[in-house]
Parts: structure tokens; C-alpha cells; sequence
């Protein structure tokens, strides 16, 4: 089994989705993010067709569970550099 939790289809398809988007987004490899998505929902219940999962999308899910807690990722965070003298 993949992944740690239960799924159905259509949640198994949707954390294939979210591995997708870390993948292309952090560079990491396909077990990294399944890990990751284990570690976050392990012993979850990922069932049915009302998840609030599937409230956001794939993207949102591979940062939420890539970034550290209080990280705020959806805003741009770099701030900008006096120049040099």
C-alpha cells in the first residue's frame, strides 16, 4: 500500500495529485512526498465523497504539508534587500 491511511479511488487519485505537485514544486523525489503525506494524515480516514481535503487544491495540500508549521507560503515572504553601498 502506498499510502498509511485509508483511501478510496478518488482520494487515492487526489494524494497521487498532491506527491505530483511536490514533486514539481521542491524538486524532491516520489517516496519523499508520499512520506511526507504519510507522516501528515497517517491514521487518517480519507473516505467518502465530503473530505475537506478536496476544499483547496493539490497545490495547497504539497505546501501545507511541506512547509513547517507558521511558515506563510501562500504570501510572498522575501523581502527586499538594501542596496549595496
Amino acid at each position: 500500500m502506498k499510502f498509511d491511511f485509508k483511501t478510496d479511488r478518488k482520494s487515492e487519485a487526489f494524494c497521487n495529485e498532491i506527491a505530483q505537485d511536490m514533486v514539481r514544486l521542491f524538486g524532491v523525489s516520489q517516496e519523499e512526498a508520499e512520506g511526507r503525506i504519510n507522516r501528515e494524515w497517517k491514521g487518517k480516514r480519507m473516505t467518502g465523497k465530503v473530505l475537506i481535503i478536496y476544499h483547496e487544491p493539490s497545490d495547497y495540500w504539497a505546501q501545507r504539508i511541506y512547509y513547517e508549521e507558521g511558515v506563510l507560503w501562500w504570501v510572498d515572504q522575501h523581502l527586499p534587500v538594501k542596496p549595496h553601498p
